[in-house]
C-alpha cells in the first residue's frame, strides 16, 4: 500500500510560510516545484481596522486623514514580513499615503495595541478580530478579499469602497509532494470537494470567520503562482529586506 504524504496549510500562517517566507528567506523549498496543489480549501479575510478614537469611519475618510497628516497615522502588525504587514504596504502602494509600521511579536499583541491606542490601524485576521469588531471596541473600514464575507455582510471590499484592485487574503488548501500519480491528485480533489461542498463543513467555516473555496487543483495551482507573483512585487517595492 503506497502512502501518500499531505499537506494542510493552516488558516492563520498560510500566506506567510507558504508564500512569503521564500520570497524573504533563505528556505529548504519551493512552493511551486516542490509540492503540487490539490485544493483551495477556504479563505480567511484580513479586515482594516482602526481605532474607534480615529476620526474617519470609510475608507475614503481614512485616506483623506493619512495625507493630511504624514507619518502621523501608525498600523500595527504581527511582525516584520507577515502579511499584516504586507497588506497595509500594498495599501500604501495603491493609496500613496505615509503611515508608519509599529511591528509586533503576533497578532494579538498587535491588536492589543490597536485596542489601547497606541496605534491607529490594523491589517488584522478576522477570525481573531471578530469580538472586538462586534462589540464596537474596533471599527472595521473594509474587507481584504474580492467579495464581502458572510460574517460581516455589512463591512465593504477595500475595493468598492473606493480602492480598485486591492485584494488580499489569507488562504489554506491542500498540497501534496510533487510527483504524486494524477489521479491520486484528483481522486483527494474530488473527495476534498464533497467535504467543503456540504452544508455542515460551510456552516462550521462560515461561522469560523472563514470562506469556503474549492474548486480543480489546477485553479489551485494558478492562484499560488499569482500570489507569489504580487507579493514579490510588494515586497520589490517596499524596499523590504530580502534575507538570502
Amino acid at each position: 500500500m503506497t502512502v501518500y504524504t499531505k499537506l494542510l496549510t493552516p488558516p492563520m500562517a498560510t500566506a506567510s510560510t507558504l508564500v512569503i517566507n521564500p520570497l524573504l528567506n533563505k528556505v529548504p523549498f519551493d512552493p511551486v516545484k516542490d509540492f503540487d496543489a490539490v485544493i483551495h480549501t477556504a479563505t480567511v479575510p484580513l479586515v482594516l481596522m482602526v481605532n474607534p478614537k480615529v476620526p474617519a469611519k470609510t475608507l475614503s475618510e481614512l485616506i483623506a486623514l493619512a495625507k493630511a497628516q504624514p507619518g502621523k497615522l501608525n498600523f500595527s502588525s504581527s511582525g516584520e514580513g507577515t502579511i499584516s504587514h504586507l497588506a497595509a504596504e500594498l495599501f500604501k502602494n495603491l493609496t500613496d499615503v505615509n503611515i508608519v509600521h509599529v511591528p509586533y511579536r503576533g497578532g494579538g499583541p498587535a491588536r492589543t495595541a490597536l485596542l489601547g491606542g497606541h496605534v491607529q490601524m490594523n491589517f488584522g485576521n478576522l477570525l481573531s478580530a471578530s469580538a472586538d469588531l462586534k462589540s464596537d471596541r474596533l471599527r472595521a473600514i473594509g474587507v481584504t478579499t474580492k467579495k464581502r464575507v458572510s460574517s460581516l455582510p455589512d463591512v465593504p471590499t477595500l475595493a468598492e469602497a473606493g480602492l480598485p484592485g486591492y485584494e488580499v487574503e489569507q488562504w489554506n488548501g491542500i498540497l501534496i509532494p510533487h510527483g504524486a500519480p494524477k489521479e491520486i491528485v484528483a481522486k483527494l480533489n474530488a473527495e476534498i470537494n464533497k467535504i467543503i461542498e456540504s452544508p455542515e463543513i460551510r456552516k462550521i467555516l462560515i461561522n469560523s470567520g472563514a470562506e469556503p473555496e474549492g474548486g480543480s487543483s489546477d485553479l489551485f495551482a494558478t492562484f499560488l503562482k499569482a500570489d507569489i507573483a504580487k507579493w514579490a512585487k510588494v515586497i520589490k517595492d517596499a524596499k523590504l529586506k530580502v534575507n538570502k
